[in-house]
């Protein structure tokens, strides 16, 4: 049997997708949603939208677009906790330009993002985010917003990136304020030691025209306390008498989901090695703000990791609860 697939987490809700259900009931539950009747899909296009307590939302998206009355649509599926049903509709692509339309059609599917109480995004890292907004009113609205296109990426000689999105970028959301870290590197060998890089982050609103660029930092200028050498001596720079992060492979930036300007770089010290490290640097003050080991194995850093707000239940005090949010498949 296989096992759950994870589709995304928000506050104390976690969402999975599995064709059978079994576990204990109590404060930390297990819901099983009634049939979406969406049909099987192997990127599971759901979203996950917390609205306060214990109420939640989950919408799907299908991005197999049909015509109606003329004009291109997605259906849309959205269950409420509160009704404890689902509500089908179908959204209008008619306002969006012709290439927003083509971008909307051939939307990948990197991860999904909470955006305010009524919006749900999901993000395809090469182009942009498909906004779901006014989920609760009757009337859903897609919006498609484009990332920042100042970006670097290295191409081969057929135009075809060396290394996946993932590699480069990432998306997070606190309330309604989306934030994008990209980082460029000097070189197309982007996971090796010795690496120069920068990371800068830009953030944006739903009623905001354009991104604004908030925080760049240069790997060259990341002050690394001392008190790091014993636990990760490799990050000595003998000659200079200084720690280096640049002595680190990078593997992939994750944001903090606070309304700050931290990110989480995800690093080894040798790619076949499998202890891995994510470090914490604070952008505005160019400065590590912690890090620690831990056992990657054989797995992937880049599809791995999602940043998250830990729930209170895990602190194990009376009456507080998380919920696992099951959809049959």
């Amino acid at each position: 049997m296989d096992p759950p697939w994870l589709i995304c987490a928000e506050t104390a809700f976690v969402l999975f997708v599995r064709d059978i259900l079994a576990g204990p009931a109590g404060d930390q539950s297990l819901q099983l949603l009634p049939d979406p009747n969406t049909g099987p899909f192997r990127n599971h296009p759901y979203a996950l939208l917390p609205r306060g307590g214990d109420s939640y939302a989950v919408a799907f998206l299908d991005r197999r677009w049909v015509s109606e009355d003329g004009g291109w649509r997605f259906p849309t599926s959205v269950f409420s906790s509160e009704t404890q049903s689902w509500r089908r509709n179908s959204v209008s692509l008619e306002h969006l330009s012709v290439s927003e339309k083509s971008l909307c059609g051939h939307h990948g599917l990197s991860k999904q993002i909470a955006v305010g109480g009524d919006s749900l995004g999901w993000v395809d890292l090469a182009s942009g985010i498909l906004l779901l907004q006014n989920l609760f009113d009757g009337h859903p609205v897609i919006r498609f917003i484009h990332f920042p296109e100042s970006r670097v990426r290295f191409m081969d000689e057929d135009g075809i990136p060396h290394y996946p999105d993932e590699y480069y970028c990432n998306v997070a959301c606190c309330d309604d304020l989306i934030k994008f870290i990209h980082i460029e590197f000097d070189d197309p060998a982007i996971r090796t030691s010795g690496q120069a890089w920068r990371a800068t982050m830009w953030n944006r609103k739903i009623s905001w025209n354009k991104w604004r660029r908030c925080s760049t930092v240069d790997v060259a200028n990341i002050s690394v306390d001392q008190s790091y050498s014993d636990l990760l001596p490799v990050l000595r720079n003998d000659e200079m008498q200084r720690l280096e992060l640049k002595r680190l492979g990078f593997h992939t930036p994750v944001q903090s989901v606070h309304n700050d300007d931290i990110f989480y770089m995800m690093a080894k010290v040798d790619d076949e090695e499998e202890t891995a490290w994510p470090i914490a640097i604070d952008m505005k003050r160019a400065a590590v703000e912690a890090m620690a080991p831990f056992s990657a194995g054989v797995y992937d850093l880049v599809t791995m990791y999602c940043p998250c707000v830990f729930p209170k239940y895990l602190n194990m005090t009376p009456g507080d609860s998380f919920f696992i949010i099951f959809i049959p498949m």
